[in-house]
């Protein structure tokens, strides 16, 4: 987590933005927070109707994540004084990365997979 916050600081500066590393720790935390909200919603479906409790859990856990963008959005553009785009590209150019990286890894295993299998003419 600790790793995530002081990436999220570096990109904010990178992005432009001028702020405090201190103040994106109470940021993360704050925007973090509505998660708290996930412990009661899934309690009380798995008492109410234990059938329905993964979809319930699941629409809960979507809108806390949405939530949770938003929170960690504001608190960036005002702690580092950036615009609500800056905001957003600082927040999601880890996730682009991760999801590059995955890609990159996945086409270099197909392809030395593809290395061990016999020529099919």
């Amino acid at each position: 987590m600790v790793l995530l916050q002081c990436l999220l600081h570096l990109l904010a500066d990178f992005y432009g933005g001028r702020g405090e590393a201190r103040t994106v720790f109470v940021v993360y935390g704050l925007a973090g927070l509505p998660e708290v909200f996930l412990i009661p919603i899934g309690v009380l479906t798995t008492l109410i109707s234990p059938s329905a409790a993964a979809g319930v859990n699941t629409l809960g856990s979507l809108i806390v994540l949405i939530w949770g963008v938003i929170l960690l959005t504001i608190g960036l553009r005002e702690a580092h004084r950036l615009s609500t785009g800056r905001a957003l590209a600082v927040i999601f150019t880890p996730v682009l990365a991760v999801i590059v990286l995955a890609v990159i890894t996945m086409v270099g295993l197909m392809s030395a997979m593809s290395a061990f299998m016999p020529p099919s003419w």
